[in-house]
């Protein structure tokens, strides 16, 4: 019995790229890049910029690489030159067919919740 794995066809910025739903080996070569990006960052970056430079080369970016075929932009593409709707399109997608990947979005999600609520 042949497996499939599920796929969705997006465009970025032109290009068609393929998020695909995770095998075995996306798993470790996801595991590899926050491993190999995690090394970049000393263990809590200080100011706001460095913050949002360590969240999306160490969880995000290499969440969305692991899964996506096609001609992927680079991380500093994704940063500064991707239309935040495209990039939102992107991580939507990935997250909708490996939400085990993207657990992080939620808990930051919930978290911003709590203090809304707590503010009110």
């Amino acid at each position: 019995m042949p497996y499939e794995l599920q796929s969705e066809k997006i465009v970025i910025c032109g290009e068609t790229l393929t998020v695909l739903q995770a095998s075995n080996a996306m798993e470790i070569d996801r595991s590899m890049l926050i491993s190999e990006a995690d090394k970049k960052w000393p263990e809590n970056a200080v100011d706001t910029k460095d913050k949002y430079n360590q969240y999306v080369e160490t969880l995000l970016y290499p969440s969305l690489v692991a899964c996506t075929v096609g001609p992927v932009p680079t991380v500093q593409e994704f940063m500064y030159s991707i239309p935040t709707a495209d990039s939102d399109k992107w991580v939507e997608t990935a997250m909708r067919i490996n939400p085990l990947w993207f657990t992080f979005i939620s808990d930051t999600d919930e978290k911003e919740t709590e203090r809304e609520e707590k503010k009110d």
